[in-house]
């Protein structure tokens, strides 16, 4: 996996990542990579939960699967990495894009009114400092206690910005010390005649 996120970074900053798109249906390929995680759950860790907002009935969207994957995955494991104690939960609904700010989301001003997938990943776990909440997002940025020493070396959540703006969408965070964290990230619902290379 170390050697996999230093490659992608590489190939992130050096433009050569290709998107391709697909169908993503949201319910069931999300229900496959949440349950693909589970065996990642720690002793402390009581469930990695799932859940779906009605709007996702029946819902897809024409995005890159395999990067889509990739940025949930690691949001996960993140998670999972800063919770000593309780649980990991995943949550999806499609929603208008200006309504984006009933959900934390303090980015630029939105007057657009298209649908997107909104992701949220809520943890229990030791939450990030007001002044350490943009920097995480840069390359090999970590985020320890003095207790503590957590894995990895800080590209996950950098790569995760990186793949959320090539599928032209947004990451951001709420979190609070000691209460936990939630990251949010959008993509766009769009169908497969809106996209310029399409994978049947």
């Amino acid at each position: 996996a170390l050697i996999s996120d230093i490659i992608d970074i590489s190939r992130i900053e050096t433009g050569l990542i290709n998107i391709v798109h697909s169908k993503l249906n949201i319910e069931y390929d999300l229900t496959k990579i949440v349950h693909s995680l589970q065996f990642e759950k720690t002793e402390t860790i009581s469930e990695i939960k799932l859940n779906f907002d009605i709007s996702c009935n029946n819902q897809s969207t024409f995005t890159d699967k395999e990067r889509f994957k990739q940025i949930v995955i690691n949001l996960i494991k993140n998670a999972i990495k800063f919770t000593q104690n309780g649980e990991v939960a995943l949550s999806a609904r499609v929603i208008r894009k200006n309504e984006l700010y009933n959900f934390n989301y303090n980015g630029a001003a939105i007057t657009e009114k298209e649908k997107i997938l909104l992701i949220a990943v809520d943890d229990q776990g030791i939450g990030i400092a007001p002044e350490n909440q943009q920097l995480i997002f840069e390359p090999f940025r970590k985020v320890d206690n003095k207790e503590i020493l957590y894995p990895g070396i800080g590209l996950g959540l950098s790569i995760v910005k990186n793949l959320t703006k090539l599928l032209e969408g947004e990451v951001w965070l709420k979190s609070e010390i000691g209460t936990g964290s939630t990251f949010y990230f959008y993509i766009p619902i769009k169908t497969e005649a809106e996209n310029s290379n399409p994978e049947k």
